[in-house]
C-alpha cells in the first residue's frame, strides 16, 4: 500500500487518516492554505472517501469479472466481452491511482 491507511476524515480544512487509534492522526492533505485557492468541502469529502472507494473498485473488479467468467461458461460471448472490458478498466483506474 502506497497510500497512508484510512479511515480518512475530513477534519474542517485537512483530511486525515483515522487509522492509528491513539489519536495522533496523520495529515492526508490540507484542504486551506496560502498556497491553496479556494475550499471546497465537496472535494475534501470525496477525497476523505478515497480509501473507501478504492476498495468497493476492487471488490467489483472481482465481482465483474467473476461474471465475465461465468457469462463466458455459459456460451455468453458478447456479454463476456464487455464485461471483461469493464473488469479491465477498473483495475486500470486503480493502478493509476496507485501509480502503478
Amino acid at each position: 500500500m502506497k497510500h497512508t491507511p484510512g479511515p480518512w476524515h475530513l477534519d474542517i480544512d485537512v483530511v486525515v487518516s483515522k487509522a492509528q487509534k491513539d489519536g495522533d492522526w496523520p495529515v492526508v492533505c490540507k484542504m486551506k492554505g496560502p498556497e491553496i485557492d479556494g475550499f471546497n468541502p465537496f472535494d475534501g469529502r470525496l477525497i476523505a472517501k478515497a480509501p473507501e472507494l478504492l476498495q468497493m473498485v476492487d471488490i467489483l473488479e472481482k465481482t465483474v469479472r467473476h461474471a465475465a467468467e461465468q457469462a463466458l461458461l455459459r456460451g455468453l460471448t458478447t456479454v463476456s466481452e464487455e464485461y471483461f472490458k469493464r473488469a479491465d478498466y477498473a483495475l486500470e483506474l486503480r493502478k493509476k491511482a496507485m501509480g502503478d
